[in-house]
């Protein structure tokens, strides 16, 4: 995914420029400081939302009623229904990158979303124990993490864009790239849609018999 979307080697020292992977590795997060940056913020996010998560047994019948609407679904629609969650969210961070303060706020919203991917995980685990774990791994994570890789890209180029209008800077070539990686953030996102739609259809009927009903 680095290599589409051209992280790999943007401004990237050449390869006799630095011996060994760890120190073409340092070098590239000393480059993209604001990626690493935001890649720890939505790490902490998702911590945190795993373990100050509100603990309660109404998250259990709505994760079956979830799988139960889900798997009885037509594809499309289940598919669908998976993408217009993070569409929208995607569109909110999209906005903020075409306005003056957004750098502010969309950041934010990556942080967000890590909290609730967390507090999904802590309350697997807190409601089925080993069996949430299990279930988290194979239903959610997938997906989450090809999610997590797309909203990490999207707000890392909406601040970078948003900061370029607050700079009132001449050059506006700096948009044509936000909107063209916006497109293939639409393409990682459709693309864990899939796997979450999926790991319901294919593992939400045996977790719901294994460790629910």
């Amino acid at each position: 995914m680095l290599k589409i979307t051209g992280y790999h080697n943007r401004a990237f020292p050449k390869k006799g420029a630095i011996r060994g992977a760890v120190s073409r590795r340092l070098a590239w997060m000393q480059h993209h400081k604001v990626f690493v940056l935001f890649f720890f913020g939505y790490l902490a996010a998702f911590c945190c939302g795993t373990f100050f998560h509100e603990e309660g047994e109404s998250f259990s019948p709505l994760l079956q009623t979830n799988f139960l609407s889900r798997m009885q679904q037509p594809f499309w629609m289940g598919f669908l229904s998976f993408f217009a969650i993070v569409f929208l969210w995607e569109i909110g961070c999209f906005l903020f990158g075409l306005s003056l303060w957004g750098w502010l706020f969309s950041p934010w919203m990556l942080f967000f979303r890590g909290y609730g991917a967390g507090v999904v995980a802590g309350s697997m685990v807190t409601c089925y124990g080993l069996g949430g774990v299990f279930g988290f791994l194979l239903i959610f994570l997938p997906g989450m993490a090809v999610e997590a890789f797309a909203f990490l890209l999207e707000t890392v180029e909406s601040t970078f864009c948003s900061f370029s209008f607050f700079r009132n800077h001449s050059d506006r070539s700096f948009l044509r790239r936000f909107i063209r990686r916006t497109l293939i953030t639409t393409l990682i996102l459709l693309i864990s849609s899939l796997l979450q739609f999926l790991g319901c259809l294919w593992f939400g009927s045996w977790f719901l018999s294994q460790f629910v009903l």
